[in-house]
């Protein structure tokens, strides 16, 4: 048992956002693969979170987790296009037309993928390290992110930014931020968003 130090959580955070920006501004991006560069990123957020455990956490937990995060984050963009798929589908065969348009449907990928991305990371914390977490963070975290990586994405596409590379990864890093965010704000809360006592399972 224990709680997550959100201090040393979110130092490595940093540092680790400052990896990512430093990879595009120096133009190294091109040379990551997108389905290694997802794998990087589940794995960098990960470990800031292992960074933030108790020393005495399990090992063999640890990386479970780790592995189990990058997997997950290699496969969010599949699903966010099979979902996205799906909700085309459904306008498809409504008796009226909707042109999104190339940027709303920019917009709206993203937003699946951030929502699909927050929902099963959330998931596997939960299974993971905090299994007494209430359904009702779901909401706070899946909100969080999408909101983020929207906020984000229109600073990029809409304000003229697109141009500077080091503001390529602002998603990104918008999304685990908002993300750990939603985790603290909810362990300030603990008689709302888990049950019982607050503490990381962290043996086996």
């Amino acid at each position: 048992m224990g709680t997550v130090n959100y201090r040393r959580h979110f130092a490595a955070l940093v540092l680790a956002a400052g990896a990512l920006v430093l990879l595009e501004a120096t133009g190294h991006r091109g040379a990551v693969d997108d389905h290694l560069y997802y794998g990087v990123v589940g794995l960098l957020h990960s470990a800031c979170w292992i960074a933030g455990l108790p020393r005495r956490a399990s090992w063999i937990r640890r990386l479970v987790f780790v592995t189990a995060a990058t997997i997950v984050s290699v496969a969010i963009p599949y699903l966010a296009l099979v979902v996205d798929y799906a909700v085309g589908y459904v306008f498809a065969v409504l008796p009226f037309e909707i042109p999104p348009g190339p940027r709303v449907a920019l917009f709206f990928l993203f937003g699946i993928g951030s929502a699909v991305g927050s929902f099963g990371y959330w998931r596997l914390i939960r299974a993971v390290w905090m299994p007494r977490l209430r359904w009702q963070s779901t909401a706070l975290t899946v909100g969080m992110c999408v909101a983020a990586t929207l906020v984000s994405l229109f600073i990029v596409t809409f304000a003229g930014l697109g141009e500077n590379r080091s503001l390529l990864y602002l998603p990104t890093v918008s999304w685990w931020f908002a993300f750990s965010v939603s985790l603290w704000l909810a362990s300030r809360q603990p008689n709302r968003f888990a049950t019982g006592d607050w503490r990381l399972t962290t043996s086996g």
